[in-house]
């Protein structure tokens, strides 16, 4: 059984699209399009009833920025402590000693930790 010599060889021809200036003005056009549509949409709401959703999308926002800064110092404080594990254990590989006490240094700090953040 002889295979093709190219394995695309059976595959079915597809025709290259460009990007032409006509096909950018007529995505420009659909867009402008969807932004009356969205426009009207908005015009049949009250006002009241946009300034709520407003609100809350900000409120939203703001919670989720405060989130994202938790995890991201949660981050910095877990890289620190990962970067003190690995300095400590290769200190306690060159000296000879084993890894028993920085087990426990780990828990303290870990208790450390949680009792700053219950605070």
């Amino acid at each position: 059984m002889s295979a093709p010599a190219d394995e695309t060889a059976g595959d079915l021809p597809v025709r290259d699209v460009d990007l032409n200036l006509a096909g950018i003005e007529g995505l420009q056009e659909s867009s402008a399009a969807q932004n009356v549509k969205a426009r009207q949409a908005v015009s049949r709401v009250s006002h009241e009833e946009l300034e709520d959703r407003f609100l809350r999308l900000h409120d939203e926002n703001i919670l989720l920025k405060q989130h994202a800064r938790k995890q991201e110092d949660k981050i910095k404080r877990m890289a620190t402590k990962l970067i003190r594990l690995v300095n400590d254990k290769k200190r306690a590989e060159q000296v000879g000693g084993g890894p028993k006490r920085l087990g426990q240094d780990v828990e303290l700090e870990e208790m450390i930790e949680q009792l700053q953040e219950k605070e």
